[in-house]
């Protein structure tokens, strides 16, 4: 679902594709997920907030790396069998 999403954004506003519409994208992408939550927030709230879990799980992959390598590889495993293959 995620995917096709981001994908209608995508086809929607090519301009979607740039890195400097990361956030808006993002937030475009939840306002649609979660429709009946997302407007008790402002959009600028979101895109701190979109920032701040993209950055956050940057910092947590860079944190944890080499650690709990089989549960890590487990769960690539599942990604690739439900999101790739």
């Amino acid at each position: 679902m995620r995917k096709e999403i981001l994908s209608a954004i995508i086809k929607e506003n090519p301009n979607a594709v740039l890195v400097k519409n990361k956030y808006k994208v993002l937030r475009g992408l939840i306002k649609r997920m979660y429709p009946n939550n997302y407007e008790k927030l402002p959009p600028d709230i979101w895109e701190k907030i979109i920032y701040e879990v993209v950055n956050g799980d940057r910092d947590w992959r860079f944190l944890t790396e080499g650690m709990d390598k089989e549960n890590k590889e487990r769960l690539r495993q599942e990604y690739i069998i439900h999101n790739v293959l």
